[in-house]
């Protein structure tokens, strides 16, 4: 889940760069002066492959509540672009699956990112000295 952290973040630090003055709702706030956005993540789920490998994807939606239709028209073409690539520290994801959707209540963004993961193997003690005790048969040598 740090990666999904990373990713909120980084998506977060995109919404201000599109327009400071429009608020970010918080998890558990209640919700500010329309216009403000809501970022929820919407999906998120790992497949492991080949031997530590993990494969994790993490669907987001940005909502783009209570604007007009010229702010949200401004929004999408300024997102579409910045999605395409986020950076997070260490590393630049490629957003996939971008969509936008205008509902009752505003603007719906959203996005994927899929990327690979190593997790690190189990610590198992090793096999210490191995001994093998056994006869031969019939006393031949």
């Amino acid at each position: 889940m740090a990666l999904t952290q990373a990713i909120r973040t980084s998506l977060e630090e995109l919404l201000r760069g599109f327009n400071p003055a429009i608020s970010i709702r918080g998890i558990d706030n209640p919700p500010p002066a329309e216009p403000y956005w809501e970022l929820t993540l919407q999906t998120s789920g790992s497949t492991r492959e080949t031997g530590q490998r993990i494969r994790q994807s993490d669907g987001f939606q940005l909502g783009l509540i209570g604007a007009g239709e010229e702010v949200g028209m401004e929004a999408i073409s300024y997102l579409f672009e910045q999605l395409e690539y986020l950076s997070i520290p260490g590393r630049t994801l490629a957003g996939t699956e971008i969509s936008a959707e205008r509902t009752d209540s505003g603007l719906m963004i959203r996005v994927r990112y899929v990327y690979h993961m190593l997790k690190a193997r189990p610590a198992v003690p090793k096999m210490q000295t191995l001994q093998q005790k056994g006869t031969i048969a019939h006393g031949e040598a």
